[in-house]
């Protein structure tokens, strides 16, 4: 492609220049809150619920355990008294604002969306011995308050599309006219994404010229490990990772958990080392590894269906479903689990199934492989795997089970062998605190 193009004259196709209005950004809710704070500082959820729930032990804020982003059409009074309180604290970007014709939208008041609690916001109150977490809590909830009430932020959103030899190029570049809102998070982290400029040069329709193409490598690169701040967004949204604040809004039935209680399940996760931290980042350990392993049904651990769970729970509490309907369901769903547990017994007659296209295995003269190989399929399995002779019923129960729940011992290390589904045999080291001890005998009294 690079040598097509190279030497030809690049001719201006089109322009188009569309204004975006970007709106302000909704109150906070515990979630949306705790997120932030991770993503700018990096505090823990429970960090951050233990700040918010001080600043309104303290009358600073309202109350933080709330799904809500917004406030109840009683609340609207009240809003430009709070607003003029906090001139003490916010001088010049409260002056921006007319209080007297707020803009009242329904992004901020909806009785619809309020059930328990509003959203988050300050109380006017002014704060007093803060601590270092609880003035960063108090800052963004503050900011996140009057930015609710700021203008738009206007951008001029220019595609300029254009050609050279046959070969179509577009080009799209973003100018702020009004930066609006955006302006309360100049020194913020969280908005180099509206600051940031790619501006184009002035291009003319049917505007021709040499030009000197470029070719820009990269590589793919893995998903990348979860923060609190994603793991949070994803727990919200049952496992999606939704960016969109509207969808998000219309997921928060299906969520795992609720705004009081994923601090705690994170929490718990850690104490009972199945992640870890490092650094930002929470990672598996290797025994929430062999958790997932053992854990034979999909949905047993499917983030969807714990979701559609908390759906029905929510909607048994406001009667809007019968307790027996639900009882009923998970009674069937646990007679299909032991169901399906006693039909996936070892079947001693046989090896097992390919995990790459289904077909049955057979055992070679040194190995066993699937029976499809001459379909292509390239599935094999050594018996000697990771250094350790695996005997005919180790081959049956990964083949049939695809674990191996007996660790093997590799470089004097348990392991346990799983076979995926690339037909991958992977090794998870045991962990040290599930390892069996030798009980000592001792003599009784």
């Amino acid at each position: 492609l690079l040598d097509k193009i190279m030497g030809q004259p690049f001719a201006i196709t089109g322009i188009v220049a569309k204004e975006k209005k970007e709106q302000p950004p909704q109150l906070f809710d515990l979630t949306t809150l705790q997120r932030e704070i991770n993503k700018l500082h990096g505090l823990s959820a429970a960090d951050t619920l233990a700040a918010t729930q001080n600043l309104y032990e303290k009358k600073v804020v309202t109350y933080p355990r709330t799904d809500s982003r917004y406030l109840s059409k009683d609340l609207q009074p009240r809003i430009p008294q709070i607003l003029s309180q906090l001139k003490t604290l916010r001088p010049e970007e409260i002056a921006v604002l007319n209080l007297t014709k707020l803009p009242f939208s329904k992004r901020i008041i909806d009785d619809t969306k309020v059930s328990d609690h509003h959203a988050i916001i300050p109380t006017g109150v002014a704060p007093r011995g803060l601590s270092a977490h609880e003035q960063l809590v108090y800052e963004a909830i503050t900011t996140q308050f009057i930015a609710a009430f700021y203008p738009v932020c206007l951008k001029n959103i220019t595609t300029v599309n254009g050609v050279s030899n046959g070969v179509p190029f577009e080009a799209k570049g973003t100018q702020i006219v009004e930066p609006g809102w955006t302006a309360l998070f100049a020194n913020k982290k969280q908005s180099q994404e509206a600051a940031e400029e790619q501006t184009l040069p002035v291009f003319a329709h049917d505007e021709t010229g040499p030009h000197e193409p470029s070719l820009r490598e990269g590589k793919t690169i893995p998903p990348k490990h979860f923060t609190e701040n994603s793991l949070l967004g994803a727990m919200e949204a049952a496992g999606k990772l939704v960016e969109d604040d509207s969808l998000r809004e219309a997921l928060k039935e299906r969520g795992i958990g609720t705004p009081a209680t994923r601090a705690a399940i994170i929490e718990t996760l850690l104490s009972r080392n199945y992640i870890q931290r490092d650094k930002k980042q929470l990672r598996c350990t290797d025994m929430g590894r062999c958790l997932i392993a053992l854990i034979r049904d999909p949905l047993l651990k499917s983030p969807e269906m714990t979701g559609e769970w908390e759906e029905k729970l929510k909607k048994i509490e406001r009667s809007q479903l019968d307790p027996g309907e639900f009882m009923g369901g998970i009674s069937g769903y646990i007679r299909t689990l032991i169901k399906n547990g006693t039909a996936e017994r070892l079947d001693l007659g046989r090896w097992g199934n390919c995990p790459l296209c289904g077909k049955e295995v057979v055992k070679g003269k040194r190995a066993y492989g699937c029976s499809g190989w001459k379909d292509g399929c390239e599935f094999v399995l050594e018996p000697e795997c990771k250094g350790v002779a695996l005997t005919a019923k180790q081959i049956q129960v990964l083949l049939q089970q695809r674990i191996l729940p007996q660790p093997v011992r590799i470089e004097d290390e348990p392991r346990m062998l799983i076979l995926s589904t690339q037909g991958m045999v992977m090794d998870l080291g045991l962990p040290a605190a599930e390892r069996q001890k030798k009980v000592e005998k001792t003599d009784r009294p």
